[in-house]
């Protein structure tokens, strides 16, 4: 093992007079009242250094010392001492400040290396109030050495009379100036070398680092647009200015290339959070569950049986918050709400598509209004439970819905609605599932929850019912253009797709698939102009 016990092989020895402040440490070593094996510096301040030939830190540690391997100082020091000044009570981090002054404009405030101080001198002026130790003391300590080769000792570094000249001054690391031999050839610059004592290991060079954070970057951007699409314009400014900074340095084209990149990226991000935001991402929330028990047959009161289901459906929200729902439903009622349904459509004689389906959505939230009490309560007990925002809140009965299966129900035959083409057809094809036979292609709201097949716009209309219900704004938004029926919220969400109904703000969010967030639907259907509102309720 090497007799030295510097950290960089390539360095500069320093010696000078430490005046600080420190924090007294915990450990048991102790002098009279004062700890010196743990102190936790403060302020550091550095005058008279010297430089010197090399040191052996192991033979310096004589008597009363301190020492540090790497000590490293807070950078902002005027920053740092301005709020210090004003703002003494405040929690710091632990690292010092580190001043080293150069004449009236310079300092220096880097890292140190293979720091022992020692032949301390304690200072009494300290008022009840202040813990922290005064004191002054020698230091020992390794500086990182610059490209160019210096005096090798006793020349006073840090005291200046007059104006550095150009041609003799060099600055080394973070600011600390010494003098170059006026003969001497200077030496060539190399990566710092870390020497641990048995081995020599080359630093990484700065094109290493550069792949280095590069890779970070885009990692940081693959994981945003997998898990958070918002903040992947916001990683990708503030990877690009970092780039930027990197290769303009201090150049006035930085600048005004930076403020064109923020302006145009701002710009670019108010876009994307706006109304005409295209891209959805639907993000996973993880999969629940649902149980359907057998029918168990029980006496009416008017000495009929009627058979009752019970329903536990388990679901997660965008939280990967757990939610259960356990509820029963009659085949009494279901068959009761079939028969209304029935009559609803078989009555309603309008020949506008949009005023036919206001019609028979209202009517059937109204027959089924107190039907689904029992299930809405389960909702309004699982919100105050967690104590659920009303945004969440309407999330919950969102991906309540979202998570009950797909099925296309439709007015005629499955054989007839394959030959209509389009969807339908495609739909029939792939022998997915669905409910023929059903009036205006819609069920009611219990009719629904009793035996969990709807699409679109039996989903929406659910929502709506149950929404409204717990007071929270809603609609049904129908597209004779998309084929197709969405909810709206009326809560501020911020961003997505909605319209403004009465002067309030309705989200629009797909509920045929798992994933979609308030204000999320597909692309292609983000155009408002294209969705009519059939139902809409509006708490103020």
């Amino acid at each position: 093992m090497s007799s030295k016990t510097n950290i960089l092989s390539n360095t500069i020895y320093c010696k000078g007079k430490l005046l600080g402040y420190s924090e007294p440490g915990r450990k048991s070593l102790t002098i009279g009242k004062i700890n010196f094996s743990e102190f936790s510096w403060k302020y550091i301040r550095i005058d008279d250094v010297k430089v010197i030939d090399q040191y052996n830190s192991e033979e310096l540690k004589v008597g009363d010392f301190w020492y540090k391997k790497v000590l490293k100082g807070r950078k902002n020091w005027f920053l740092s001492r301005q709020l210090i000044w004003k703002f003494p009570k405040l929690s710091w981090p632990k690292r010092p400040e580190i001043f080293i002054p150069r004449g009236d404009s310079e300092f220096f405030n880097g890292t140190l290396y293979e720091v022992v101080i020692s032949d301390f001198k304690i200072s009494d002026k300290r008022s009840p109030a202040d813990s922290s130790v005064h004191l002054s003391a020698e230091i020992y300590f390794q500086i990182k050495k610059p490209s160019i080769k210096v005096i090798p000792e006793n020349i006073i570094i840090v005291p200046e009379t007059s104006a550095p000249v150009i041609n003799e001054i060099k600055t080394v690391g973070d600011g600390l100036n010494v003098l170059p031999e006026e003969i001497s050839s200077t030496t060539t610059a190399s990566d710092p070398v870390i020497d641990s004592g048995q081995n020599t290991v080359a630093a990484p060079s700065k094109s290493r680092s550069t792949i280095m954070n590069l890779l970070i970057w885009i990692a940081a951007l693959f994981i945003a647009w997998k898990f958070f699409p918002l903040l992947v314009l916001p990683i990708f400014l503030i990877g690009l200015s970092t780039m930027l900074f990197r290769f303009f340095k201090k150049s006035c084209l930085l600048i005004l290339f930076s403020l064109f990149v923020f302006i145009v990226g701002g710009f670019l991000l108010l876009y994307f959070l706006s109304n005409n935001y295209k891209t959805v991402i639907p993000q996973d929330n993880r999969k629940g569950t649902i149980k359907i028990s057998p029918p168990k047959a029980q006496k009416n009161k008017d000495g009929t049986t009627d058979f009752t289901t019970e329903k536990e459906i388990h679901w997660r929200d965008f939280y990967n918050a757990d939610y259960w729902a356990r509820y029963n439903t009659s085949n009494t009622i279901f068959y009761e709400s079939q028969q209304r349904h029935q009559n609803i459509v078989s009555n309603e004689t309008t020949n506008n598509s949009i005023q036919f389906f206001t019609e028979v959505y209202g009517q059937m939230n109204k027959m089924d209004n107190y039907h689904i009490d029992s299930l809405t309560e389960i909702i309004i007990t699982n919100a105050a439970k967690l104590n659920l925002s009303p945004i969440r809140t309407a999330e919950m009965v969102t991906t309540f819905i979202q998570e009950i299966p797909y099925y296309l129900v439709h007015d005629l035959s499955c054989q007839e609605s394959s030959k209509q083409g389009g969807f339908t057809a495609q739909y029939h094809r792939e022998n997915k599932p669905c409910l023929s036979d059903i009036p205006a292609g819609v069920q009611s709201p219990y009719e629904f929850i009793h035996n969990l097949k709807g699409d679109c716009d039996t989903r929406s209309l659910l929502a709506y019912s149950i929404l409204k219900k717990m007071g929270i704004s809603c609609s049904v938004w129908v597209s004779e253009a998309y084929g197709h029926s969405i909810l709206g919220v009326g809560l501020p969400i911020g961003t997505g797709t909605y319209k403004q109904i009465n002067g309030v703000k309705h989200y629009a969010v797909e509920l045929t698939a798992k994933g979609f967030k308030i204000g999320m639907i597909a692309p292609e259907h983000t155009n408002t102009d294209n969705w009519d509102i059939t139902l809409f309720y509006n708490k103020y």
